[in-house]
């Protein structure tokens, strides 16, 4: 996978509620503009600069074909891009991977080009129209933080740089107090 190697501050205490039901609402989504997720993000306390190089993290990973769906339609039982900003390839690409009738099951690489190797190439993606979902895409449409996408598509020592230091700054989100929280003698359950 490679990438950027950084401490992690230790210390955190374990939640005592852990449902999978509330993550969803702890996650932006998919189909976010800039301004949507930096108003998202900066209730956690984080920057739009923090949010892009956090973005990053879709260098590798997956997504279900539902996460990108939004930018087509349907025509007579066939897919047609109806976001502007998709490249003519990369949606014919997308509609071949994901087609109209695909399982839910289906997934697909983040990022294309190297899926699974941590690296800068998310935002050479995003630069060429490969962003894959719209809360990508965003990050290069909008021009408050087109330039950032640049300079980190140019620079991955940068890149691995702003996500270690922004990384540290996303583990202090939400720390439980000591009322709140334990540390876990086993991790799967409650002491």
């Amino acid at each position: 996978m490679g990438g950027p190697k950084w401490a992690v501050p230790t210390g955190r205490l374990d939640g005592r509620v852990s449902k999978a039901a509330s993550v969803r609402f702890n996650l932006p989504d998919t189909t976010f503009n800039l301004s949507q997720l930096d108003a998202f993000f900066h209730a956690k306390g984080l920057t739009v600069s923090e949010i892009v190089t956090l973005s990053g993290a879709h260098t590798i990973g997956l997504a279900h074909c539902a996460a990108f769906g939004d930018r087509f339609t349907s025509n007579n039982g066939t897919l047609v891009p109806i976001d502007p900003t998709l490249t003519a390839g990369f949606a014919q690409t997308l509609i071949q991977r994901c087609p109209q009738a695909a399982l839910p099951s289906i997934t697909v690489p983040l990022d294309l080009t190297t899926p699974m190797q941590f690296d800068n190439v998310y935002f050479q993606n995003l630069e060429a129209g490969k962003g894959l979902m719209h809360s990508d895409e965003t990050l290069f449409s909008d021009p408050h933080s087109r330039n950032l996408v640049n300079i980190l598509a140019n620079d991955q020592d940068l890149f691995f740089e702003n996500w270690k230091l922004s990384m540290v700054k996303l583990t202090s989100v939400g720390v439980k107090q000591k009322q709140d929280g334990e540390i876990r003698k086993h991790c799967r359950r409650i002491n």
